[in-house]
């Protein structure tokens, strides 16, 4: 998937399918960089673009970053249950971990 992700790099649902599989893989720095690559491209649900970012970043450890991201899918859908409890988890590390 990652050649093919290089060979096609403007299709979403090859990033998407690599960054599950990293996630899965527990892979969560390279999880970052397709879900990142995803948001480039534009898909059609922000929300849950920008939510999957953020729990990468948050698992990759970088809570900062994911609460930027969580703000970012709340902006677009101020009423996404999962972005607003992935909020309230970042926020009980205390931004960091």
């Amino acid at each position: 998937l990652q050649e093919a992700a290089l060979i096609w790099p403007y299709e979403i649902a090859l990033h998407q399918d690599l960054a599950d599989r990293l996630r899965d893989l527990g892979d969560h720095a390279a999880e970052v960089l397709e879900r990142r690559a995803v948001i480039a491209l534009e898909p059609t649900d922000q929300a849950e673009a920008y939510y999957l970012l953020a729990r990468a970043e948050h698992d990759a450890g970088d809570d900062d970053a994911a609460r930027r991201s969580v703000l970012r899918a709340l902006s677009v859908a101020p009423n996404y249950g999962e972005a607003l409890e992935l909020l309230l988890e970042i926020r009980g590390t205390g931004g960091r971990r």
